[in-house]
């Protein structure tokens, strides 16, 4: 059932994107059309600002949006106050397992097909471009669970605020997103070691040239999706180093993506340095 609600939602969200993208098409022909007309001298300064004002006061809400597709699906107000981006990421495996040890069905070679990750998630900003948000869902499993819910008061760089569930700054590969890292897995040292998502609050922030970069949160300690069940809270940090300039920036900085598809002209290097600590430790 759940599943089946999260399809809908992805259906419904398709069909509404259709018409207010064309809405927004058709006033934004109507303006290019009379200011192709003020150009060409066929109607004065005078008629154009009165045609202008004529289209303006037909506007429904409507047309105060714009939407699109660049790099996801996109709704968001012509005044860049609020923005929704909509996107979906699908992991599909085929597995070849040849065994040669053990006796008997044990030596059994295996095969199947899985989802890794089926993950649908909105980003975007509120108000104020230094607002913002992003919610994630994942559908791989048998229940659609919450992958992350944040928001972030990010008005300077040197100094935002995450609050919401999101991964604890700790552990290069862990915070790389699936979908940026070069290989399909983690490596095994990764998933042992490193806390992923939990559930607080972060402080975090760079140099104006990104030479600088840390991140310090307070977390429940439980692991996503789950309340402070110990009354002891996990604290995370993580500092960087970019000696050669920013590159590849994600959500906790620069060098969040493993890929560098783009050839960078010069080279590039991070160090950086993590810890955390848990009252169970």
């Amino acid at each position: 059932m759940k599943k089946f609600i999260f399809l809908f939602c992805i259906i419904v969200l398709m069909i509404y994107l259709v018409p207010i993208a064309k809405a927004g098409e058709s006033k934004a022909e109507e303006s290019t059309s009379i200011r192709i007309l003020r150009e060409k001298g066929i109607i004065t300064d005078e008629e154009y600002e009165q045609a202008k004002k004529e289209i303006e006061s037909k506007q429904t809400p409507l047309d105060k949006i714009d939407a699109g597709y660049n790099k996801g699906f996109y709704i968001k107000t012509k005044d860049g106050k609020w923005v929704l981006t909509f996107g979906a990421r699908l992991q599909f495996r085929y597995t070849f397992s040849n065994v040669d040890e053990g006796k008997g069905e044990e030596r059994d070679d295996s095969q199947t097909f899985t989802i890794k990750r089926a993950r649908l998630f909105w980003t975007g900003h509120a108000y104020e471009p230094w607002l913002k948000y992003k919610i994630q869902l994942d559908a791989a499993k048998d229940d659609v669970e919450m992958k992350d819910w944040y928001i972030d008061v990010a008005k300077y760089k040197y100094a935002s605020l995450r609050l919401g569930q999101y991964k604890v700054p700790f552990g290069r590969q862990e915070i790389t997103s699936s979908g940026e890292q070069q290989f399909v897995d983690r490596s095994d040292v990764s998933d042992e070691f490193t806390p992923s998502r939990d559930i607080g609050l972060s402080l975090f922030g760079a140099t104006q040239n990104d030479l600088f970069e840390y991140a310090i949160g307070i977390f429940n300690g439980q692991g996503q999706n789950a309340e402070n069940k110990d009354n002891e809270m996990m604290y995370a940090a993580r500092i960087a180093f970019n000696p050669f300039g920013s590159y590849n920036q994600g959500e906790w900085g620069s060098g969040t993506k493993e890929a560098a598809l783009d050839r960078p002209a010069s080279p590039k290097l991070s160090l950086g340095a993590n810890w955390y600590f848990t009252g169970d430790d």
